[in-house]
């Protein structure tokens, strides 16, 4: 996903990825955090106007933690309807399984996604 992104879009992209050496993450919630991320870079590249983005991804044992910040447009979330579906899928996903979603984003500062899913066994059967 990241060297697809990076080759289609004039965007730089950082990747940081922390704590999962010997951390198993059921199929379900990895695949959950794929679609985030995947949706959120998306979004960066259609709306933001960005030309760096920062995808932090990193766990605990107990949760999968990932943030995708961009330094574009921004917007302003208040003001946020229904103008399309995407944030609202990617928040939809996390709580579908326990966790937490958030977008912290200001008009002409950038935007940040920030998601959090708890690894847990019970939910990858």
């Amino acid at each position: 996903l990241v060297n697809d992104f990076r080759r289609a879009h004039q965007i730089e992209l950082s990747l940081v990825v922390r704590g999962f050496g010997g951390v198993a993450v059921p199929a379900e919630q990895a695949l959950a955090v794929f679609r985030i991320i995947q949706e959120a870079l998306s979004n960066t590249a259609k709306h933001a106007g960005a030309t760096s983005v920062s995808l932090v991804m990193e766990t605990d044992r107990q949760k999968v933690k990932v943030s995708v910040e961009d330094n574009g447009d921004g917007f302003d979330t208040d003001a946020q309807t229904g103008r399309g579906n995407g944030l609202w899928s990617m928040r939809d996903r996390a709580l579908l399984l326990g966790g937490k979603f958030d977008v912290e984003s200001v008009a002409g500062r950038g935007t940040t996604v920030f998601a959090s899913i708890p690894i847990t066994e019970a939910s990858a059967s």
